[in-house]
């Protein structure tokens, strides 16, 4: 329900931010491909089960899969200009 996406999705890239905050990547651009890669990560870990397991159409699992991932660049392009770097 989307009751549950708000926190859901608040709830994963905070920790996404925490771990941003915790490793010593200097620039920019490999902190937001770090935030990126936790993406790859858990669109990976989610999407290909379904494929896998329960017969997703290929098509849908690449189209939902790419959407999560441009979701993490989008909140790792917020994320990297926020979140501290670390000394």
């Amino acid at each position: 329900p989307r009751s549950t996406l708000f926190p859901y999705t608040t709830l994963f890239r905070s920790i996404a931010a925490y771990l941003l905050s915790v490793t010593v990547l200097a620039g920019y651009a490999a902190r937001v491909g770090f935030v990126t890669l936790i993406g790859l990560a858990a669109a990976i870990t989610t999407n290909v089960p379904y494929w896998n397991w329960y017969a997703f159409p290929t098509r849908y699992t690449a189209s939902y899969g790419f959407i999560e991932l441009i979701a993490y660049l989008a909140a790792g392009l917020v994320i990297a200009a926020m979140v501290p770097k670390r000394r």
